[in-house]
C-alpha cells in the first residue's frame, strides 16, 4: 500500500550499538533494494528510504537528542507511520518528529525481506527482537502501546462485565459496569527479592502462518570491487589517432661523445668564380731554353778606319 505502519520493538547487543545497519529491508528478485528502515550508531540517526518515481532513492532521516537515546541497550520501540508525502517517527510510543517525503515508486513485490543487515557487507547483525509488525494503516504506529516494554509508559482502560451507559433515571433501572485505568508509569517501591522458579507452562498452540511482506526497497548501496578476471585476447590494431599539439621545446642536452669518422661524400657542385687574386712575388730565373731559329740576315755594315 502507498501508506502503512512498521513497527518493531527490539534492543541493541554491546557490539552492534555503533554498527551501521538495516532492522528491515526488502530486496527485489535483482538483489535491488525497494524498502529500508536504517540504524546508523555512528551518528545516532534513523533512516527510512524508498525508490523514488523521478530519483533512484528519497530518504527521511531522523537524528535528534531523542534519537540518540535508542541507542544504548535497553529495549525500545519504533514505530514509524509512512504517509503519501510524510514520514513520521515514534520512539517508545512517543511521537519525535514528522519529516516531509518526495514521490515513492511502487514496490516490487517479487523479492525478500531481509532483517539485521550490516550496511556495508551484509553480515548478520547481532541484536534482540521482540517482534516486527507491518501494518496496512500508517494509523497503527501513534496507536500502539508501550506495555511490553519493561517500565515504559502504559495505560489501559480495562472494562468490567459490560460499558458504562447513561439510561434515564426510572424505578428499577440502574447502572451496570465499571471502569478502571491502571497506569504502570506509577512511582514503583524497591525490588523484592527473586521468587522461586514457577512450574512449567503447557505447550503452546501452533501459531499461524506469517504473511508475507511485499515491498519495493531503495537502490543498494555501491558494491564491493568484483574479482580480477582472466586476460583476454589481444585485440585489432586501432586506426591512426589525430595529430598531438606541439610539445614545449626540450631542454639541452649535454654534448655527445666523438663519433666515428665518416665515409667520404660524393663530389660537391662546381662553385662560383672566385675574384681576381693579387699578383704574388716573382718566381726564381727559369732554366736556359733550347736554341732559337736563326735569325734574318743583317744589313751591311759601315767601313771601318784604318
Amino acid at each position: 500500500p502507498d501508506e502503512y505502519a512498521f513497527v518493531t520493538t527490539f534492543r541493541f547487543r554491546k557490539a552492534s550499538r555503533r554498527e551501521d545497519w538495516y532492522i528491515w529491508q526488502i530486496i527485489d528478485k535483482y538483489g535491488i533494494p525497494q524498502v529500508s528502515i536504517r540504524l546508523d550508531g555512528e551518528n545516532k540517526a534513523v533512516e527510512y528510504s524508498a525508490i523514488g518515481v523521478t530519483k533512484d532513492a528519497v530518504r527521511a532521516v531522523f537524528r535528534s537528542a531523542h534519537v540518540g537515546e535508542l541507542f544504548d541497550r535497553n529495549w525500545h520501540k519504533i514505530a514509524l507511520s509512512i504517509q503519501a508525502n510524510t514520514v513520521s517517527l515514534y520512539i517508545d510510543c512517543k511521537l519525535v518528529q514528522t519529516l516531509p517525503i518526495e514521490e515513492r515508486e511502487n514496490i516490487a513485490i517479487q523479492g525478500k525481506t531481509v532483517i539485521g543487515k550490516r550496511l556495508y557487507d551484509s553480515a548478520p547483525i547481532d541484536f534482540d527482537l521482540q517482534r516486527i509488525v507491518i501494518y496496512c494503516d500508517s494509523r497503527h504506529a501513534e496507536l500502539e502501546t508501550c506495555c511490553d516494554l519493561p517500565g515504559g509508559p502504559c495505560q489501559v482502560t480495562i472494562v468490567s462485565e459490560a460499558p458504562p451507559t447513561e439510561v434515564a433515571s426510572t424505578p428499577g433501572s440502574q447502572q451496570v459496569g465499571t471502569t478502571s485505568t491502571i497506569c504502570t508509569s506509577c512511582t514503583h517501591g524497591e525490588k523484592g527479592e527473586t521468587g522461586s522458579p514457577g512450574p512449567v507452562g503447557p505447550k503452546g498452540e501452533k501459531g499461524e502462518p506469517g504473511r508475507a511482506v511485499w515491498g519495493k526497497g531503495e537502490k543498494g548501496e555501491k558494491g564491493q570491487p568484483g574479482t580480477v578476471a582472466a586476460q583476454g585476447e589481444k585485440g585489432e590494431k586501432g586506426s591512426f589517432g589525430l595529430p598531438g599539439p606541439t610539445g614545449r621545446e626540450g631542454l639541452k642536452g649535454e654534448q655527445g661523445e666523438k663519433g666515428e669518422q665518416g665515409t667520404f661524400g660524393l663530389p660537391g657542385l662546381p662553385g662560383l668564380k672566385g675574384s681576381e687574386g693579387r699578383i704574388g712575388p716573382q718566381g726564381p730565373p727559369g732554366l736556359i731554353g733550347p736554341p732559337g731559329l736563326q735569325g734574318e740576315r743583317g744589313e751591311k755594315g759601315s767601313r771601318g778606319e784604318k
